[in-house]
């Protein structure tokens, strides 16, 4: 917690910036660089991404994550290293079990799992997020495996309970110092504990892959060096408490003791390590089998071109088109400029409109904050994902090539994975501002009850970075 207090302050000292292009200087504080601190994983979050992109393989990749029931949470305070550890021993246990089954794959798979230990309003909620390739090397390192059940990787309830099997056998091993210190020496409470455990449901939550490597990476980064709070997510801090937004435009407010009795919750034990990489991503594969992966993956060469056509004499063209192809190669389409912007309550939802022309035909972009299904209502950051239309909470749509009245589409889009950060949200008069990240789009059709439907062979469009701001109506 001291470092933490200290960073950026005189305490550790400073250092001089200065603009090697002009005479511009500035004396800035040093930091702390701990790894709990909210404001230093930026560089150490960069370099890691960095060395991350060279290794990761051309595949889709699944977000698992892997969660303890709340009854162990006394447990995770009294041993945290213990339960930590065991929480990474049972899953990376048990998707390499179902891995190596031939019913479901047959390969080594690779994967990187990161520990979290909280809630978003810091209570303690040990879970591993775990990115898995869609997929993996054969046995005889001869081939790509593809997973054997189309897009399901491995059934989401089975995972659950491999994982609480054995988590609970090494549970079942605890010594009696460990059992001491967890209060559990009562050999009838132990197993009482042990057999309620056994009875419950663990739950395993998998996501399907991502659609490009860019929003994965992006993905990453989010998650690997978050810390449970950040300063963003502060309203308000006097002596009697301190508020920060929690979830779904949502916050709290906690007494300063309290609040730092959670931030303190999640600091985790001396030398813990919270990123570890398996199967292939594991530094013993690095220079053996993840080579060979991305030789198995790498597209094959194209036939080289064939000659151009000798111009004919009736040809007088004098010009050849050079504008490079900027559409990244799984998307259709990508980008949205707008030449015109609007937000205010239509029917009682809050909705920002863009229109990339002022003329015909115009294509639209659409962001619809339905408050009943959890939308936005405050700034904050938001994870878009593949809701239906009909249910979604932050709606994204581009719809294409319309009409002077907004209609009679010629296609519509629906926004499957991305993220929204709102940096302003005022009341009328003021300023919607932020920006749409990362965000993949697929063509759609959407009926008069408002369900989407993927057009088959549809197209995609990707926003990359899209930024807004206007007047609030």
């Amino acid at each position: 917690m001291q470092y933490v207090m200290a960073c950026r302050t005189a305490e550790l000292g400073g250092h001089l910036e200065e603009c090697p292009a002009c005479d511009f200087k500035r004396h800035a504080y040093n930091s702390c660089r701990d790894r709990h601190c909210p404001k230093c994983q930026a560089t150490r979050q960069a370099q890691w991404l960095v060395k991350r992109e060279e290794r990761m393989l051309p595949v889709g990749h699944y977000h698992i994550v892997f969660t303890l029931p709340g009854l162990l949470r006394p447990l995770a305070y009294r041993l945290p290293r213990f339960v930590y550890e065991q929480l990474f021993q049972a899953a990376s246990a048990t998707l390499t079990a179902f891995a190596n089954d031939p019913k479901w794959l047959g390969a080594q798979l690779g994967y990187t799992a990161v520990l979290h230990t909280w809630t978003r309003d810091l209570r303690l909620h040990p879970h591993l997020h775990c990115i898995v390739t869609s997929g993996g090397l054969s046995r005889d390192q001869s081939a790509w495996v593809k997973p054997a059940h189309g897009k399901v990787l491995f059934p989401v309830r089975a995972l659950g309970k491999v994982f609480r099997g054995k988590f609970l056998d090494a549970m079942g091993r605890l010594g009696a110092d460990e059992r001491a210190v967890a209060n559990l020496t009562d050999e009838k409470v132990f197993r009482r504990l042990l057999d309620h455990l056994h009875r419950m449901r663990w739950v395993v939550y998998a996501k399907r892959p991502f659609a490009s490597s860019d929003h994965l990476f992006s993905y990453l980064g989010r998650y690997t060096h978050r810390v449970g709070i950040s300063n963003h997510r502060l309203i308000a801090i006097d002596d009697d408490a301190i508020h920060f937004a929690t979830k779904d435009g949502k916050s709290t407010r906690l007494q300063p003791v309290e609040f730092i009795k959670r931030f303190l919750d999640h600091v985790l034990p001396p030398g813990f390590t919270k990123i570890r990489h398996y199967g292939l991503y594991a530094g013993s594969n690095v220079e053996t089998r993840l080579p060979l992966a991305h030789a198995l993956l790498a597209p094959p060469s194209p036939p080289a071109p064939p000659p151009p056509p000798e111009p004919s004499a009736a040809d007088t063209s004098d010009t050849i088109d050079t504008t490079p192809d900027t559409t990244p190669s799984n998307c259709d389409r990508n980008g949205f400029t707008a030449a015109a912007q609007d937000a205010g309550t239509i029917f009682g939802i809050f909705t920002y409109i863009a229109q990339s022309t002022l003329d015909t035909p115009v294509d639209v972009l659409n962001l619809e904050f339905v408050e009943p299904n959890g939308g936005a209502t405050a700034p904050g950051t938001f994870v878009f994902d593949d809701t239906n239309y009909n249910a979604c909470g932050n709606c994204l749509t581009i719809w294409m090539a319309c009409d002077e009245n907004l209609g009679n589409c010629q296609k519509k889009f629906m926004v499957q994975e991305g993220t929204l950060q709102i940096d302003t949200f005022g009341e009328s008069g003021g300023t919607l501002a932020g920006h749409i990240e990362d965000a993949v789009l697929i063509e759609v059709t959407i009926d008069e009850s408002f369900v989407s439907t993927p057009v088959a062979n549809g197209e995609t469009w990707c926003l990359d970075r899209y930024e807004f701001s206007t007047t609030i109506q």
